[in-house]
């Protein structure tokens, strides 16, 4: 990409009286081919654009206007004007078209586009070293750009799945805390008619049928008076047993 690049020079016509006349094509091309060899990019491409305006059809002129821009690194513009070079000339100066195209392409980072204007320049002439060197230069860019656009899209693609993930895992909670709600709502009513049927036992009055401690009231009724009739012979008994009588005077007591 360090060719120079040159400007296509319109040849002029006879002169009548000895100079071309202010405002016509030639006298602006030759004002802008001076202008870009000492470096005034700008106003040689105002020249060339002055020129177009009286002969827009031209190739050259929009190659040098183009080739202008370039060098004001305006390459938007100056792909524009030299695509329309490139496609309104032949030869050596299409070849030349093509190849300025293919730098303000990749000056532009339109490595795809730069690619191609590099392949029509070799179209054109095969042994064209430079528009060769710089194909490769833009293909590697080229395939670098991809793999990280490719990259980016995998990235893109990870943190969707990811966020859909989350916001399903957020609707499965919401819908699970519903469910829950509903559940304990159902219980509750169930609770309470359980609590209202369920009275503590002391509460409750015991029948004259109801056993006790597993027994029948008839067998009730004999057990207490078995232990009644127990609890009177201890009576007797205990009635029976020797008074302890007082120690007379001089007995010992022991």
């Amino acid at each position: 990409m360090k060719r120079l690049l040159t400007l296509a020079v319109i040849a002029l016509g006879p002169l009548l009286v000895g100079f071309v006349w202010p405002g016509t094509v030639e006298w602006f091309c030759t004002r802008g081919v001076r202008q870009f060899e000492n470096q005034q990019f700008v106003d040689a491409g105002e020249s060339f654009s002055r020129a177009l305006q009286a002969d827009p059809g031209s190739g050259t002129l929009a190659y040098n206007r183009g080739t202008a821009l370039y060098r004001q690194d305006r390459f938007d513009e100056a792909g524009e004007s030299l695509e329309k070079a490139a496609r309104a000339t032949s030869g050596t100066e299409a070849r030349d078209a093509w190849y300025n195209l293919g730098n303000s392409r990749y000056r532009a980072e339109d490595f795809g586009g730069a690619v191609e204007a590099y392949k029509e320049a070799l179209r054109i002439d095969s042994s064209d070293a430079d528009a060769r060197r710089n194909l490769e230069l833009a293909q590697q860019k080229l395939n670098e750009q991809q793999q990280q656009q490719d990259k980016q899209d995998n990235q893109d693609d990870e943190n969707d799945q990811e966020q859909e993930q989350q916001q399903q895992q957020q609707q499965q909670d919401e819908q699970d805390q519903e469910q829950e709600q509903d559940e304990q709502e159902q219980q509750q009513p169930e609770s309470q008619e359980q609590e209202e049927q369920q009275t503590p036992e002391s509460d409750q009055p015991r029948e004259a049928s109801a056993d006790i401690d597993g027994l029948t009231p008839e067998q009730a009724r004999r057990l207490l008076h078995a232990l009644a009739s127990q609890d009177a012979e201890m009576q007797r008994i205990m009635r029976r047993s020797p008074e302890r009588r007082q120690p007379e005077r001089g007995e010992k007591d022991w």
